[in-house]
């Protein structure tokens, strides 16, 4: 079967980034009826449906999703073959702030994947306590949250889910069977992560429990629990690492869905936007991969 074009393909990719066959068409300068063609002719190559419309949004089926990411890869890749020799390194780079415990805990141990997807983009992290400044210090930000932040365009990268964690020798010394058993364990409290929440999704009072001692930082509260001094509730995305290699403990495999996620914000204005849609494309990979051995790790 015939490879499809170049110009179907960046058709696709900007009516999956633009939501829309008429704002890709204004975008690549052509029109609805082509793009739709190169859609239709992409989806037989493929045999499957690559959009589902919704509302007045054409979203991408799992299909889909999965197409683009490797779409996006490959034209970075071309564009970077056939870029000009004298584009200075600044072109490349992005700087993206994100909080310590995020960066350590998560980032960190993934950045070989990253060089290895993207060898040509100079990704530099800057570390911040509060929000950055996007016009000023960074091109971007990983914020953890509900969105909606103002004057910023988000990517909802992926979501996560609430657990608490221990050291194995305390998980094995206090034997917990179920979750209301927790109540009476030594719990370390985070202001910041309150246990209300996944008391609430397991079925309990959602009230704060009384604690050993209380942080206001998630890395504080983990390197707490590694040594063993309570239960510390975290995010998975924090834990998933030492969980899986041995750590971290959970002592109540009960896993409870956060209502915040992680988002990719930057300014709509902001500069290489084409790297930062393959920033937030690898992000949210390695973020389904992640959750896809939530279960397998929590039952070790």
């Amino acid at each position: 079967m015939k490879t499809p074009s170049i110009n179907a393909l960046r058709a696709f990719e900007a009516a999956a980034r633009l939501q829309s066959f008429s704002h890709a068409a204004d975008e690549l300068c052509v029109t609805h009826g082509a793009i739709s063609h190169q859609i239709r002719g992409l989806e037989r190559h493929t045999g499957d449906k690559l959009f589902q419309r919704k509302k007045r949004k054409m979203l991408l089926t799992p299909v889909g999703a999965i197409l683009v990411h490797r779409v996006r890869q490959s034209l970075l890749a071309l564009d970077e073959i056939f870029s000009s020799q004298d584009r200075t390194d600044s072109a490349r780079t992005i700087v993206v702030s994100t909080l310590a415990s995020f960066a350590n805990h998560w980032l960190a141990p993934r950045l070989s994947s990253f060089r290895e997807a993207h060898p040509n983009i100079n990704l530099q992290l800057l570390i911040e306590m509060r929000f950055a400044d996007f016009s000023a210090a960074a091109n971007a930000g990983i914020r953890y949250g509900a969105g909606g932040w103002t004057g910023l365009h988000e990517t909802r990268l992926f979501d996560d889910y609430l657990v608490p964690v221990c050291s194995v020798e305390l998980a094995k010394r206090l034997n917990l069977s179920e979750a209301a058993d927790l109540l009476s364990a030594p719990l370390i409290t985070n202001a910041r992560q309150p246990w209300s929440t996944w008391l609430l999704g397991v079925g309990l009072p959602p009230t704060e429990p009384a604690s050993v001692f209380s942080v206001d930082d998630a890395g504080v509260a983990l390197t707490a629990a590694r040594h063993g001094a309570g239960i510390a509730l975290s995010r998975f995305s924090l834990v998933s690492q030492d969980l899986k290699l041995g750590r971290l403990a959970a002592p109540i495999r009960a896993r409870v869905k956060d209502p915040y996620g992680y988002h990719l914000v930057h300014q709509p204005t902001s500069v290489n936007q084409e790297l930062l849609v393959a920033l937030a494309e690898w992000l949210s990979a390695e973020g389904m991969i992640m959750l896809r051995d939530i279960d397998e790790i929590l039952d070790a």
